[in-house]
This record gives structure tokens, sequence and C-alpha cells, in this order.
């Protein structure tokens, strides 16, 4: 088990108004189906640890993935860090949101017509 940064119940409240925030998000969000698809995966990743917590009192960690050492360039990694499905769900949903932000901001800035004002001389 690793080291809390709070107790349960500091992460049991903040979970749940992260996830009102994330449902208003889903529920405006009208237009594009990426950002919703990744907002459902993070709403779902926080509904399944806010289960845990209220069934067991604590987030159940049980995917366990024994990976071959990791030596690269001073980095050493012997072990995956332990996880369950509902933190997969909230990092690849994070990962998507991430993407679209980066890509659709640039795909913005590359269709926007650039203004350019002539000032006369009076």
């Amino acid at each position: 088990m690793g080291t809390a940064l709070g107790s349960g119940t500091f992460y049991l409240i903040s979970s749940l108004i992260i996830l009102v925030a994330v449902f208003y998000l889903i529920i405006t969000n009208k237009d594009n189906l990426w950002t919703k698809y990744s907002l459902t995966l993070i709403a779902s990743g926080a509904i399944g640890n806010i289960i845990d917590r209220l069934r067991v009192g604590m987030v159940v960690d049980f995917l366990d993935v024994d990976i071959p050492d990791i030596n690269l360039l001073g980095f050493h990694l012997e072990r995956w860090w332990t996880f369950n499905i509902a933190d997969s769900a909230i990092s690849v949903g994070m990962v998507m949101l991430v993407l679209y932000i980066i890509f659709h901001s640039r795909k913005k800035q590359e269709s926007a017509p650039t203004s350019s004002t002539s000032v006369s001389d009076s």
C-alpha cells in the first residue's frame, strides 16, 4: 500500500466534487464526442474508486504486473505500480483529453485567419 497524502474522507469528498464538475462538462459539451468519451472514462474511474472507498474504506489495487527490470539512462524500475481498472480508465481518459487539447488548439491556430490591420496616415 502506498503512502496516503490525506485521509480517506478527504479523497472521498474531493472525488465527489470533481465528479460533479466532470458530469457538468459531459452534459454541457454537446459537440465533441472525443472530449465526451474522455470525460466519461474519467467519471467512470472516479465512480469505481468512490465505490471502493464507500465499500472497503480505501481503493483496492488488484492488478500487479511484473515486468523485466528497466535500466535506461540512469532510470531504474524493478517493478510496475499496482493499479486497478478505475485507475486505468482515469489515466486513459486524461491522456485522451490532453491529446485532444494539444491537437485541437494547434488545429484552431492553423485554421484561424490572420487579421492584418493597416494603419493609414491622416
